[in-house]
């Protein structure tokens, strides 16, 4: 059994989907943000709905960006962010008292160890503090109900090539410190987050230090800013790979997660990684900033090419492909039990996958840009985003099960068989993956 593929909760809306399709996934992986915005919410779910290991991401480097980064249209603060700062006090209340990011500069001696424990402690306890008071009576009686995540995180900052050493610092201290509190939390595992800048995968000497100033951690969670596994040059994904076998060389017995992947991540679970995290459907990978969740646009994940692809291009592959019947349609794309139940005529209708609402929305972004988006139909975002969770699980338990060659020859016959329908550009990453794997 794996025990290391995480989902990430995205809106309360999702619970109903994390709680059917539970069986595809190993964990559940919590942003502050929303835990501190809809508290209630999830702390009843944890507890009634799923019973799944959880860690808590603190969020904190969402404190140091600039101010439109975590604001509204109107310029006010968002209130999950608000509640953030309330929950972890100073040096972070500056943002409210004085209208600005936080600096490095602004933490003390005085106020580093506050500010750390208040943000282990709302990892620590923020959900069963929000628990209703009917269900609180079920866990005095059997505390083995309690929910408490598998592992605290310490505070962390993003790390840009430009002001790396100082933050690196800072980060390095609020760990520390970190670790000196484990007590006062039953000596749960604190572990490490990097946030870097994609850049520095390609500084060996900034990796290298990094590495060697986080393993005095338990654990380590990475997240390369905006890094898109299948639009990432050959020595990023080397850079990658370098990253986690450094890692695991210099602390053998440790586990290091990554908070964003594909299937390039999950081929690396292999390889010394432990954990791979997504969010339903569209989250493999994010931007650091703005602060907050992209549009989850509903595109059908195509398992050859391991990536979703849009509808109207489905549409124009399979019949490039002359799938005309549903046994090739279930032989030659996929024949999870989504895609059989959805796929089932003797004509192959593929559209219930891709129904979108008649009228577009209009997304003014704060650049001024304007773009008009065909939001799916309910349904059909639910059936791509179920036969996604399916095809998650199947590739993962696949990936533990086979030898490395085999995985490789599947990646290098997927792309001779799509190259006759896609550019070079759009699925050399096929190759990029095999050669990078193959590597020694």
């Amino acid at each position: 059994m794996h025990k290391n593929h995480f989902v990430r909760y995205g809106t309360a809306a999702e619970q109903k989907y994390m709680r059917e399709y539970q069986h595809t996934y190993d964990g559940i992986a919590i942003n502050g943000t929303i835990l501190a915005h809809i508290p209630k919410a999830i702390s009843a779910f944890m507890h009634k709905d799923v019973n799944k290991k959880f860690f808590v991401d603190p969020m904190t480097h969402s404190f140091q960006h600039e101010l439109d980064k975590i604001t509204s249209a109107k310029g006010e603060i968002k209130s999950s962010i608000k509640k953030l700062i309330e929950a972890y006090g100073e040096p972070i209340n500056i943002i409210s008292n004085k209208n600005r990011p936080i600096k490095n500069t602004d933490f003390t001696t005085k106020n580093k160890k506050s500010f750390v424990q208040n943000v282990l402690l709302f990892q620590d306890q923020h959900i069963m503090r929000n628990i209703d008071e009917e269900y609180r009576e079920y866990i005095e009686y059997n505390p083995t109900l309690r929910r408490e995540p598998s592992f605290l995180i310490a505070p962390y900052f993003y790390l840009k090539q430009s002001s790396i050493d100082s933050w690196l610092d800072l980060n390095t201290e609020l760990l520390e410190i970190a670790l000196t509190l484990k007590k006062k939390f039953n000596n749960k595992d604190v572990y490490a987050q990097v946030v870097i800048d994609k850049r520095l995968l390609l500084n060996a000497s900034k990796i290298d230090d990094l590495i060697n100033k986080y393993s005095i951690a338990d654990g380590l969670l990475y997240w390369i800013d905006g890094l898109d596994e299948t639009d990432s040059s050959k020595d990023e994904l080397k850079s990658i790979r370098n990253l986690i076998n450094k890692y695991k060389k210099k602390n053998p017995t440790k586990r290091i997660i990554s908070l964003y992947g594909g299937y390039f991540s999950e081929l690396l679970l292999n390889d010394g990684l432990y954990g791979i995290v997504h969010g339903l459907e569209y989250g493999e990978t994010r931007d650091v900033v703005p602060v907050g969740g992209g549009i989850p646009l509903s595109k059908y994940y195509l398992p050859e090419l391991r990536k979703r692809i849009p509808a109207a291009r489905m549409l124009s592959l399979l019949k490039s492909l002359k799938i005309d019947t549903i046994e090739k349609f279930h032989d030659e794309i996929c024949n999870c039990k989504v895609c059989k139940k959805v796929v089932n005529s003797k004509v192959v209708d593929f559209n219930d996958f891709i129904r979108s609402k008649p009228e577009p929305k209009t997304i003014r972004y704060s650049s001024g840009r304007v773009r008009q988006i065909y939001y799916p139909e309910r349904e059909s975002k639910e059936l791509c985003l179920f036969h996604y969770l399916e095809i998650k699980n199947a590739e993962i338990k696949r990936i533990k099960k086979e030898k490395k060659e085999t995985l490789i020859k599947d990646l290098n016959n997927s792309y001779k068989k799509y190259i006759k329908f896609f550019s070079e550009d759009e699925i050399n990453y096929l190759n990029l993956w095999a050669e990078v794997v193959e590597c020694e």
